[in-house]
C-alpha cells in the first residue's frame, strides 16, 4: 500500500537546505515571505543542489492562501516558481489535471506556471467560472496587477468541458471583478458559427454598477406594427438609487417614454419610481390623437428601521383609466380593471399599563368598468389595545375581581369621494367637493372571560358601543301631490348610535373510537360547540314616513352619509355554531420494526351554524349554513363544500313561506344554494416526492418559491401530473315566472391541467376549462338553450411543448384565453373574414438560453395563429 508523505510546513526542508548550503536560507526566506505548505500521496523528491521539490500523486501547494492541486507539481526555490501539470493512465487519459484557488476563484487548465514573487504565470487550457459564465482559454497569461490576456477562447453559460454553444474570443483581456474585453468575437452553436457576431466585446463581471446602454427587444407582428421596445440608458446614482431612461417606437408613429428609478437601504427601506407617458396614433388617415400618462411609487419600510412608525406607499395611476391601453407587448394588466393606490404611516406605542396604534391612510382606486374613481382622503385610525380595568390601581398585590374585565377603544375618522372619472379629470375642485363624505365612528367594547363548571364551559358576556357622527345627512318629506319622496341634503353634523348586549357559552366534546384487529385503527373525534344570545334595543334615527296607501317607510337620514346606520328595530338573536373534526390513526404494517402509525385526516372541519330571533314576529330561524372541509384526502383531493339550508315552506314558484318546511311535509328544509369544489393532483410515487422535496424547500425560501411556482418553468423531475377541478353551483330559482320552467340553476365546470415527460429532455404540458352544462341535454325550446350546441363547451385551454437543450430551451406554445368572439354576422374571429384582433388566440415559438444574463439572446415568434 502507498504511503502518504506530508511535510505541513516548507520552513522545515528550508532548514535542511540551510545545513547543506549555508547562507541559502536568508535568500529564501527573503524571497518567500511566508510558509508554504505542500503534500503528496505517491512521493515527494528534493533536488538539494538545484533548490527543486518535485511531487508526485494528488500533489497540493498552498502559499499565502493560493492553492493549487495537480498530480504533478514541481517548486523551483531558487526561481520562486511553481510547475503543475497532470500525468496518464495506461490508456493515455489525463489524470490530475491542474486546480489554481485564489480568493475563491476556481480554474481547471492543463498547465500551470506561476511566479509567487513576481505573481505572474501562464497557463494552457484553462476553464474557470464566474457567476453563471464559463471561461475557456486555449493559452493566457497572468500579470501583476491580476488582470489575465488570452487568446483562442470561449465564454458560454454551458457548464459542459465542450459547450453546447459559446461565443469565439479571438483574444481577450480579463479584469477580474470588473470586466471581460474581446476583440473579434462571434457565436457557435456547437462546431457551427453564426452570423451573430461583432467587431468587440463587453461582459461585465462586478458587482459595481455602472453606466450603459440597454439593448432593446424587438417587437415584431404586433398590432402598432413593428418596432423597438425598452431601448434605454441605466445609470448608477450612488449607493443607494439607480435610475434608467428608455423608449419604445413602433412604426405606425405611436411611441412611449418611461423611467424607472430603484433606491434601496440595507435595514431601512426599499422602493421604486415608475413613469411612463405614451402617444397612441389613429391607422393610417385617422387623425386621432390619445395620450397616456402613467405613474407608479412602491415604497416599503424594513421592519428593523424603526419600532413604532411604519411607512409604506403603493401609489397606481392611469390617466385613461384603463388597462388595455399600452405599448408593451405583453401588458401585465390587460385583464385588471381596478388600479389600487394607497399610503400609510402608522405609530405604535406600548407602556406599562397600555398600548395602541395610529395610523393615517390615504386611498385612490380606479374601475375601468364602472369608470368612477374612488378617493380616501385620508383616513384616519386611533385604537387603544384590550385592557382590563386593573390599570387604574395603585399597587400590585393580589388580584381584584374586575381585573377579569377587558375594554377596547377604537376611533377612525374617514373623507371619501366617489366620483365619475369624466368629473375628476376636469379637476374642478368644488365641484368635486361636492361628493365628498366625512365621518368619525367611535366604538367601546367590553367584555369579560370566565370559566365556569370546573372549567369545561367558558362563558364571554360583553358589551358594545358605537356612536357615528355624519358631517352631512338628509331629511324626507312625502309629496303627496306628487306621490313622490322629496329629499333635502344637509351639510352639517348628525349622530347616531348603537347598542348590543352580548354573551357566549363555549364547551367543546372529545371522542375516540377504537377497533380491535392487527391494525388497531383509531378514530379521534373532535366537537366544538359554541351557544351565543345578542340583544339589539332600537335607538335608532330612521325616520317615520307616512305614504298615499297607508303603508308607513322607514329611511334614516345617514343613507347616504359616510358611515350608514344598522338595520332598524330591535332583535334578540339566539345563536348557535358546532364543528367537527375526525382523524384517523392506523398501525404501518410495513414498520414492523419501529411499529409507527399513519395517521390521516379524515374531515377537516364539518360545521353548522344557525340563529333563532325571539323578538321577531315571523322568519325567526334563520337559514342553516352548513360547511364541510378535508384537504390531502388520501394524499390525492381536496374537498370544500358549502350549503344553506332554509328551513321554511316553498311553493310551485319558489317563493318562500313563513310557515315551516316539517309542518309542510317538506322535509327539515329546502336547500337555496350548495356549492362544491374537488381539487386533485395525480403523479407517480417519484413525482409526489419530487413535491414534498419542493415544498420543504420552499417554506423558507421565497426565491426559491418564486422559481418552483413560475408557471413560464416546467419541472422535468417529475415524470407526469394531472390536475383537476371541479366546481359545482346550484342555487334555487326564486325567480320563477311558471309551474315549467326549471326550479334550479346549476353551473358545472371541470379545469384540467397537466404535463408528461416524454423523456428527460422532452415534456407536453397543456390544460383546458371545460362548461360542463353544455353536455346536458339539448333544448331549442329554451331561452337559455344556445345557438350552437357545445359552442362553449370549451371555453380556455393551452397546449406546450418544451425541450430542454441543457444550457437552452425550446418552447412552443398555443393558447387560447376566454370566448372565440363572433362579429355581428355570427361569424368566428379568425375566419370568414373576422379579424383577430376580436380573438384571445396566441401562437409562440421560442428557443433561448437559460442564463438569466444572456436573457435577450433568442429566437421568438409570436402571433395570433393565421396558419389555424
Amino acid at each position: 500500500m502507498r504511503k502518504v508523505l506530508k511535510i505541513a510546513v516548507v520552513i522545515n526542508f528550508l532548514m535542511l537546505i540551510n545545513l547543506v548550503f549555508p547562507g541559502t536560507q536568508a535568500q529564501a526566506q527573503s524571497d518567500l515571505s511566508g510558509p508554504v505548505k505542500y503534500e503528496a500521496r505517491d512521493s515527494i523528491v528534493a533536488d538539494i543542489p538545484r533548490q527543486i521539490v518535485i511531487l508526485y500523486g494528488d500533489a497540493y501547494v498552498n502559499y499565502e492562501g493560493i492553492e493549487l492541486r495537480a498530480d504533478y507539481i514541481e517548486i523551483n526555490l531558487q526561481n520562486n516558481e511553481v510547475l503543475a501539470t497532470y500525468s496518464s493512465d495506461s490508456l493515455g487519459n489525463p489524470v490530475g489535471k491542474p486546480i489554481f484557488t485564489s480568493e475563491g476563484e476556481e480554474s481547471r487548465c492543463d498547465l500551470v506556471k506561476y511566479n509567487f514573487k513576481t505573481k505572474t504565470g501562464y497557463i494552457r487550457e484553462v476553464r474557470a467560472q464566474q457567476d453563471e459564465g464559463y471561461i475557456h482559454m486555449a493559452e493566457s497569461k497572468i500579470h501583476p496587477n491580476e488582470q489575465i490576456h488570452l487568446k483562442n477562447g470561449k465564454f458560454t453559460t454551458c457548464e459542459n468541458d465542450t459547450p453546447h454553444y459559446h461565443f469565439k474570443l479571438t483574444k481577450a483581456i480579463i479584469v477580474p471583478d470588473e470586466r471581460v474585453v474581446t476583440g473579434p468575437v462571434y457565436m457557435k452553436i456547437g462546431k457551427v458559427p453564426t452570423p451573430l457576431a461583432a467587431p468587440f466585446a463587453f461582459f461585465p463581471s462586478s458587482d459595481t454598477r455602472k453606466h450603459g446602454i440597454i439593448i432593446p427587444q424587438f417587437a415584431g407582428h404586433s398590432q402598432y406594427g413593428f418596432g423597438l421596445q425598452d431601448f434605454g440608458y441605466y445609470i448608477p446614482l450612488g449607493e443607494y438609487w439607480e435610475t434608467q431612461f428608455n423608449g419604445t417606437i413602433y412604426t405606425t408613429g405611436r411611441f412611449g417614454v418611461g423611467n424607472t428609478t430603484n433606491y434601496y437601504k440595507k435595514y431601512k427601506y426599499r422602493g421604486s419610481f415608475n413613469a411612463k407617458f405614451e402617444q397612441f396614433r389613429g391607422y393610417f388617415y385617422d387623425t386621432t390623437l390619445q395620450n397616456k400618462v402613467s405613474f407608479r411609487w412602491v415604497h416599503s419600510q424594513d421592519p428593523k428601521a424603526h419600532p413604532s412608525i411604519k411607512f409604506s406607499s403603493d401609489i397606481n395611476y392611469q390617466s385613461d383609466n384603463n388597462g388595455k391601453s399600452s405599448l408593451d407587448s405583453d401588458n401585465p394588466n390587460y385583464f385588471n380593471n381596478t388600479f389600487n393606490s394607497s399610503v400609510k404611516l402608522s405609530k405604535s406605542w406600548k407602556t406599562r399599563k397600555l398600548n395602541g396604534s395610529a395610523s393615517l391612510n390615504n386611498r385612490f382606486q380606479q374601475n375601468s368598468q364602472t369608470q368612477r374613481y374612488n378617493l380616501d382622503l385620508p383616513t384616519f385610525n386611533f385604537q387603544v389595545s384590550q385592557f382590563d380595568l386593573g390599570v387604574f390601581r395603585r399597587n400590585d398585590i393580589g388580584k381584584k375581581w374586575y381585573e377579569e374585565i377587558k375594554v377596547r377603544y377604537s376611533l377612525n375618522a374617514a373623507n371619501s369621494i366617489s366620483i365619475a372619472d369624466s368629473v375628476f379629470n376636469r379637476f374642478d375642485i368644488g365641484e368635486i367637493n361636492d361628493y365628498a363624505l366625512s365621518g368619525i365612528k367611535q366604538a367601546v367594547t367590553v367584555n369579560s372571560n370566565l370559566k365556569i363548571f370546573g372549567s369545561r364551559f367558558t362563558f364571554s358576556p360583553s358589551v358594545d358601543y358605537s356612536e357615528l357622527w355624519n358631517f352631512q345627512y338628509e331629511t324626507h318629506n312625502w309629496v303627496e301631490a306628487d306621490h313622490e319622496l322629496d329629499t333635502t341634503e344637509h351639510r352639517g353634523l348628525g349622530a347616531s348610535r348603537t347598542l348590543g348586549i352580548n354573551g357566549a357559552l363555549g364547551f367543546g366534546f372529545y371522542g375516540m373510537y377504537r377497533f380491535k384487529g392487527e391494525r388497531e385503527t383509531r378514530f379521534k373525534h373532535v366537537m366544538t360547540n359554541s351557544v351565543s344570545f345578542s340583544f339589539r334595543p332600537d335607538i335608532s334615527s330612521y325616520q317615520e314616513i307616512d305614504t298615499t296607501g297607508g303603508q308607513p317607510i322607514y329611511i334614516s337620514p345617514f343613507y347616504a352619509s359616510k358611515y350608514r346606520e344598522g338595520g332598524r328595530g330591535q332583535s334578540g338573536l339566539i345563536s348557535w355554531n358546532s364543528s367537527n373534526s375526525l382523524k384517523m390513526k392506523t398501525r404501518d404494517m410495513n414498520d414492523t420494526i419501529n411499529e409507527t402509525d399513519k395517521s390521516f385526516n379524515l374531515i377537516d372541519a364539518f360545521s353548522i351554524r344557525g340563529s333563532y330571533d325571539v323578538i321577531k314576529d315571523s322568519f325567526q330561524l334563520s337559514d342553516q349554513a352548513l360547511t364541510f372541509r378535508t384537504s390531502k384526502f388520501l394524499k390525492i383531493f381536496n374537498i370544500q363544500s358549502t350549503a344553506s339550508l332554509s328551513p321554511y315552506t316553498y311553493d310551485t314558484l319558489n317563493i318562500k313561506s313563513k310557515e315551516y318546511a316539517w309542518n309542510s311535509k317538506q322535509g327539515l328544509g329546502t336547500f337555496t344554494n350548495m356549492t362544491l369544489t374537488v381539487n386533485a393532483n395525480f403523479t407517480s410515487k417519484m413525482g409526489r416526492k419530487k413535491q414534498k422535496e419542493i415544498q420543504d424547500a420552499t417554506d423558507n425560501n421565497a426565491e426559491v418559491k418564486e422559481l418552483a411556482t413560475d408557471p413560464y418553468k416546467v419541472n422535468f423531475d417529475i415524470p407526469w401530473q394531472l390536475n383537476t377541478a371541479y366546481n359545482l353551483k346550484y342555487s334555487l330559482n326564486q325567480n320563477k315566472d311558471s309551474i315549467t320552467e326549471r326550479n334550479y340553476n346549476v353551473v358545472q365546470t371541470l379545469v384540467l391541467t397537466g404535463d408528461f415527460s416524454i423523456n428527460d429532455k422532452w415534456k407536453v404540458r397543456g390544460g383546458m376549462s371545460l362548461n360542463l352544462q353544455q353536455l346536458l341535454p339539448y333544448n331549442h325550446n329554451t331561452p337559455e338553450g344556445y345557438k350552437y350546441p357545445y359552442e362553449d363547451l370549451v371555453s380556455t385551454y393551452n397546449f406546450e411543448i418544451w425541450r430542454d437543450l441543457h444550457c437552452w430551451e425550446a418552447v412552443l406554445q398555443f393558447r387560447q384565453y376566454g370566448p372565440v368572439v363572433k362579429d355581428a354576422m355570427g361569424n368566428w374571429g379568425p375566419f370568414d373574414g373576422g379579424s383577430w384582433r376580436a380573438t384571445n388566440w396566441t401562437f409562440l415559438f421560442r428557443v433561448n438560453i437559460k442564463a438569466s444574463m444572456f436573457q435577450d439572446i433568442k429566437l421568438e415568434y409570436n402571433q395570433p395563429p393565421f396558419i389555424f
